[in-house]
């Protein structure tokens, strides 16, 4: 098993800037400088967003090193799937995302039921389940099984510790800190609370300190940090060429959906016409009326008024 905190002890000692660099190269978006490639990120496939899982980590009432573990804490999981982001993209308009949950959130609970209670109604992302410390590790591998991580904690080392403590096997490809990544990205403050920085995302949040939410919150502003930090960076040729292909397919799509609608309400109306014309009815154009009160069998149905005018004519 990969050693998770040997994992985080290398973050930490990686250059500040490198974490920022991860998180594009992770999502496929331009950077200007070179970034320096574990052995694990080279063997991704050239291709732009990766086949990766984001998986951001709190927990609350969790010290490294005390052992044993406190009779009541909590652990926070958020997902994102980077398939479910292609998906979305090629699917329909970028307009609709925020239609979409592609954040999965959940807030598991260890302790008795007033603490676990508590939780439960400031927990804003679905339901808490109160679960004994040894379920953890089942729960959390479940969630990214046979699947690359890229794990995401804010000033993780206590979240990191109980990930090792409780041996769950994730072996992440990258650890990254929303911290780092806005000092690098945004050139923010680099030590600050996860409350400052969403307020300088302008970030919605509510009741931090329930593990569930801090990790949903995290893993919101680290997306928030790459989509502030790409702008005003030019795309690279192979990036030009995979938006301009992208354009052309879902040009194509619109074309072809709107052709169906029009041939749609096309057969639709001349059915319409035809089951008028079928019960007897006035067709909705002069010409049409003409030619329905010109036939022999119609001519009964002329209502007496219409009957008078032709007599006049």
């Amino acid at each position: 098993m990969t050693d998770i905190m040997g994992t985080q002890v290398a973050s930490r000692t990686r250059p500040v800037y490198q974490d920022g660099q991860l998180l594009r190269y992770f999502l496929g978006l331009p950077d200007i400088r070179p970034l320096v490639l574990s052995k694990e990120c080279r063997e991704f496939p050239n291709i732009l967003v990766k086949d990766v899982v984001f998986l951001s980590l709190d927990t609350e009432n969790i010290t490294a090193g005390q052992i044993p573990l406190v009779d009541q804490f909590q652990v926070g999981i958020s997902v994102l799937d980077s398939r479910d982001l292609q998906s979305l993209i090629h699917s329909r308009p970028l307009v609709s995302m925020r239609e979409d949950n592609l954040l999965r959130t959940q807030n598991f609970c260890v302790g008795p039921t007033g603490y676990c209670s508590k939780a439960a109604r400031r927990f804003l992302f679905g339901q808490s389940e109160s679960i004994h410390a040894h379920q953890i590790k089942e729960k959390i591998e479940s969630l990214v099984a046979d699947r690359d991580v890229v794990l995401v904690v804010y000033d993780g080392y206590n979240d990191l510790w109980l990930l090792d403590e409780l041996k769950v096997k994730l072996e992440p490809v990258a650890v990254l800190d929303p911290q780092k990544a806005a000092h690098d990205v945004l050139q923010s403050q680099y030590q600050r609370s996860l409350n400052d920085l969403l307020i300088e995302l302008d970030c919605h949040f509510n009741f931090l300190h329930v593990a569930g939410n801090d990790a949903n919150f995290t893993l919101r502003a680290l997306l928030m940090i790459a989509v502030k930090g790409s702008h005003g960076i030019s795309l690279n040729d192979s990036q030009k060429d995979h938006v301009a292909e992208e354009r052309r397919k879902y040009i194509a799509e619109r074309e072809e959906i709107n052709r169906r609608k029009k041939e749609a309400k096309k057969t639709k109306k001349a059915a319409r016409k035809a089951k008028l014309a079928a019960e007897g009815h006035w067709s909705s154009t002069k010409t049409g009326r003409r030619e329905f009160w010109a036939k022999p069998e119609n001519a009964r149905k002329i209502p007496t008024v219409a009957r008078d005018r032709t007599k006049t004519g």
